[in-house]
């Protein structure tokens, strides 16, 4: 029974492990289409004016990422949520460990 249980709890660690990776993926595609902020200055500081960086031709991207999102992933909390899991599927693995150690104790005593 008690088995049951730390396998149903590597399972649920496992979904919020893959969701938050989701969450933490779908950041960073958003991420890349967007601009870079301009340097900071105008024309009289003394700095040179930047040079034209060349455009790539646009390229229509994948029906996937290209799909609008209902809100932006939160980063800290994606990350936080990958800790939790993490610490949550070790914690069952180590109780499946014991419970596998002291089966194996009841074994030997036969």
């Amino acid at each position: 029974m008690s088995m049951t249980i730390s396998v149903s709890g590597l399972n649920a660690a496992t979904r919020r492990l893959d969701a938050a990776a989701f969450d933490v993926a779908r950041a960073s595609a958003q991420r890349v289409g967007q601009p870079v902020a301009a340097p900071q200055g105008g024309p009289g500081d003394g700095a040179p004016a930047p040079a034209a960086a060349p455009q790539a031709p646009a390229q229509p991207l994948p029906a996937a990422i290209a799909q609008p999102v209902a809100e932006d992933p939160d980063l800290p909390r994606a990350m936080v949520d990958m800790i939790g899991a993490s610490n949550a599927f070790l914690a069952n693995l180590q109780a499946i460990r014991r419970q596998d150690e002291s089966l194996e104790a009841v074994l030997d005593l036969r």
